[in-house]
Order: structure tokens, then sequence, then C-alpha cells
């Protein structure tokens, strides 16, 4: 399974009423400020997951590495993500041992006094990073930073070809289109759905309505609104 080639893609936001254009650091420091469960809405360009060939007739997939996919999504930022998946068991009258915690290639971006914000950053650049701290889950299934007192990351901390993440709980469908990134045209999704990886089930959580935690790379957003205003990212 391939991830295909990151390419620009000219896209063009909308005018949008009351917008203020930003730039992808400011973008950050104004997530960086949030405080507490935030409803986050945005438009952000992806390089979708596909596969080298057709699931059934294993022939060449004709668009590897020239997709883009540009999604709309509606979700819930600055949330614990263990700590919802195990109220869901608890309200589905499961066992938190229901919940198999995997790892992830990214950790929370946490304030000086160890409270999420809303971003991730992948963990091959948390090292150059002081301010980092992994997430982790104590016995009583609350949870706890393994740092006590890690720095803030701040804007200053933003650095070429670093890895950094919107985290967010799912709330509405995403609604996506996809790109052929040579010519720009649009590309069909139902022609697309035999090459593509399959989507995560989230098996791990226990859950029969499970929670659908994603993150979204910084670099790909085009707009996002959150506090009542929109921010369109002008690069």
């Amino acid at each position: 399974m391939t991830q295909a080639t990151q390419t620009a893609v000219v896209t063009t936001i909308p005018p949008m009423k009351g917008a203020s254009f930003v730039t992808e650091q400011q973008l950050v420091g104004k997530l960086l400020e949030l405080k507490g469960a935030t409803p986050l809405s945005f438009v952000a360009q992806t390089v979708p997951s596909m596969n080298k060939t057709h699931r059934e007739t294993k022939a060449p997939n004709p668009w590897e590495g020239f997709v883009a996919k540009i999604a709309k999504l509606n979700g819930m930022g600055l949330f614990f993500y263990d700590a919802g998946v195990l109220r869901r068991l608890e309200s589905e009258g499961k066992s938190a041992d229901d919940f198999r915690q995997g790892k992830s290639f990214h950790t929370a971006i946490l304030t000086a006094d160890g409270k999420l914000t809303a971003l991730a950053i992948h963990k091959e650049d948390a090292a150059a990073v002081v301010g980092w701290a992994e997430i982790v889950r104590t016995k009583k299934g609350l949870i706890s930073s393994k740092a006590s007192t890690p720095n803030p990351f701040t804007v200053d901390d933003m650095a070429d070809g670093q890895r950094l993440y919107v985290r967010f709980m799912l709330r509405k469908a995403i609604v996506s289109e996809y790109v052929d990134t040579r010519d720009n045209s649009q590309i069909d999704a139902d022609t697309l759905k035999p090459y593509m990886a399959p989507p995560s089930t989230y098996e791990n959580q226990g859950l029969d309505d499970p929670l659908k935690f994603l993150t979204y790379g910084v670099g790909g957003m085009q707009s996002m609104t959150f506090g009542g205003q929109t921010y369109v990212v002008r690069r």
C-alpha cells in the first residue's frame, strides 16, 4: 500500500463573508490559543492512501502518485481521545479492557500546564522540539502527561518539513472531492474506490459506535472556522 506523492493543486477558495486571510504560521498561533473542547470546520487538501493495483482485477493503478483529496470536515478539537473512548465503552456497558490502545505516529502538543492544544506533531519531529509530551493512559483510565512541566510549543518552533497536524473528533460525514494533479481535473470517487485503501474501522476501540479520531496536516489546510471566525490560509 502506498501513498500518493504530494503535488500542488490549484484550488480557488470561494469568497467568504467576514473571512480573514492568514499565513500558516498565524493559523497555528490561533489554534494554540484555543482552550477547551472547540468545534472546528475546515477544508483541507490531503494525499489519499492508495493501492498500487485494483483490488479485484489487480490492474495497475493509473492514478498512483497523482491524486489529491479536497475534504470538507466538521469536528471537535481539544478533546481527550482515550477518555472519550472509555466513556463510550461505559455507556455501552463494556469494559475498559475492550479498548486495545495502539501506537500512533504522532503525539499531542501540550500547554505549559500540561493541557491539550488542538495540534499534534509527528513523533519523528518531536525530538527537535522542546514543547511536546506524550499522552498516556493511567491505570484509572485518566489522561496524564509523561512530562509534568513541558515547555509550550510556539510558532517560533515551526520549521520547514515539520509535520504538524490538527487533531479532532469527526462529528459529520466527510465531503470529499478528488483531483488529478496532472491537469486539475476532477475524478469520480466511485472510479477511484477500487484503488483506495479501506478506511479505518476503529475496531481496537471495542465500541459499537466508534469515536472517529482523525488528524489532518496543517500544511494542507485551505480554510478553517472556529470561534465564530473563518480563516483562509494564504500561501
